[in-house]
């Protein structure tokens, strides 16, 4: 399962992202649309939460992947989680990092270079 708070990120090609956000990391895609011709929007949905992810197109590039934007994601399952990254090509950057009793993390980055958080908090799971 993944949980998300609510993000937007300026994305460089949004294809790429919606197979990863969609695809990889199993996010729901909630709607697309232009609100311009020159830009799409598509939201995507955890699990449970509610909360989502908006990804914005800029045809004149913006380079928001310099900006460092972090993104935090808790699963149920780390494991899991970097097995399916490892065989859909997802390099992990760093860990898998202890950050305190029963809670991991792993980063790995988006298509656009967007620094990516994953958590697993056994201690929440009981």
């Amino acid at each position: 399962m993944m949980r998300v708070c609510w993000c937007t990120i300026h994305v460089n090609d949004m294809e790429k992202s919606k197979k990863f956000y969609g695809d990889i990391l199993g996010m729901k895609l909630e709607k697309t649309f232009s609100p311009v011709p020159e830009r799409t929007i598509a939201f995507f949905k955890g699990d449970d939460d509610g909360a989502e992810i908006e990804l914005i197109s800029d045809s004149e590039g913006i380079s928001s992947a310099e900006e460092r934007i972090s993104i935090g994601f808790m699963v149920d399952d780390l494991e899991s989680m970097m097995q399916k990254l490892k065989n859909s090509g997802v390099e992990i950057l760093r860990g898998p990092l202890t950050l305190g009793k029963d809670t991991y993390c792993i980063f790995v980055k988006d298509p656009n270079g967007i620094e990516i958080q994953i958590v697993e908090d056994k201690g929440s799971q009981n």
